[in-house]
């Protein structure tokens, strides 16, 4: 199921086509929306999305149109999702600030981690936010532009056969500055033990990393444990049948009338437990009024009542264990 979306106005498809190509290819399902001024904003898609990219240029903001008007709604509601990225095609000045804000500068190229010196630096800062949103932890800062000047900087100390001293304290920077792994060790982190839908969605973002033996291994042999859910189950019940003698008053009916509905009540609600293997909570009775009536020389009363039995009951759910040793 496409879970990520990207959404960009008609001048700058091809860009956002090429951002779409990396994400794809780094094993995120996502798909190219583009922004038209037509139809209606689908905002239920927006909101079930586990990440929404803004693409955001100097054509974006040119406009009072509809196609603007449209953009600016999608904004909204990603922002209220509080699933999305923004990504600048080129250092437009943007009319609505957006937090996550990422910058790709008009020419770069999208390009996988391991094609180019400078390029893929703005690639890998995308792609480690929109895996950061999938797994609902908060995007990283953009780091593009520092790593480039450092690379900047190994390549013209290389060039002028700078000392070897200088070298190694410029590369040694690297050492303070997160690279991808540590967007895995976040997203790791974040994952309560034992909730399985987690860890797949993990595996599926960080095919090949350091935890990818350990999340295998949870999901291949998943435990099942008891979690104990709180439900209510509809009884209703009718009486007491008029016999007998009947009651001196009404008052005295009427009690005994409640007397004989509530433990009709939690006689069926003990039933509903023994059946299900549940745990009796207690009986919710509604206010309800009696019908009374004299017949010969007593009073008699009766209830017609709906209540609800409050269980516990239990159901299987699997715990896939967050144990085991890391692949180095």
């Amino acid at each position: 199921m496409i879970d990520t979306l990207v959404f960009v106005r008609p001048a700058f498809r091809s860009r956002a086509a090429e951002l779409t190509d990396a994400l794809s290819a780094a094993g995120i399902d996502v798909a190219l929306s583009t922004i038209d001024g037509q139809g209606a904003v689908d905002a239920k898609a927006i909101a079930k999305a586990r990440c929404v990219v803004l693409c955001w240029s100097s054509e974006a903001g040119s406009d009072d149109g509809d196609e603007l008007t449209r953009f600016d709604r999608i904004a909204d509601l990603a922002a209220r999702a509080d699933n999305f990225i923004h990504v600048r095609l080129d250092p437009a000045v943007v009319a609505k600030p957006l937090s996550y804000d990422y910058l790709v500068p008009a020419g770069s190229a999208f390009g996988r981690w391991w094609r180019g010196l400078f390029d893929s630096l703005y690639t890998r800062d995308i792609i480690g936010a929109v895996r950061n949103r999938r797994a609902k932890i908060y995007p990283p800062e953009p780091l593009a532009r520092r790593r480039m000047i450092q690379r900047q900087a190994v390549v013209a100390v290389m060039a002028t056969g700078g000392t070897l001293a200088t070298l190694s304290g410029v590369l040694g920077m690297g050492q303070f500055i997160p690279w991808p792994r540590w967007n895995e060790e976040r997203a790791w982190a974040a994952i309560k033990d034992g909730d399985c839908a987690a860890i797949k969605a993990f595996t599926a973002d960080y095919q090949g990393g350091r935890y990818a033996a350990r999340a295998s291994a949870a999901l291949l042999h998943p435990e099942q444990r008891t979690t104990w859910i709180k439900r209510d189950r509809p009884v209703a019940v009718m009486g007491p049948l008029p016999v007998g003698p009947g009651h001196a008053d009404q008052a005295a009916a009427q009690g005994a009338a409640l007397e004989w509905v509530t433990a009709e009540l939690q006689q069926q609600c003990r039933n509903h437990a023994a059946n299900l293997d549940a745990r009796l909570q207690g009986v919710s009775l509604p206010p309800a009024a009696p019908q009374c009536q004299s017949i010969g020389a007593g009073w008699f009363c009766q209830y017609d009542v709906k209540a609800q039995c409050q269980l516990s009951e239990p159901e299987p759910q699997p715990f896939c264990a967050k144990v085991g040793s890391d692949r180095k």
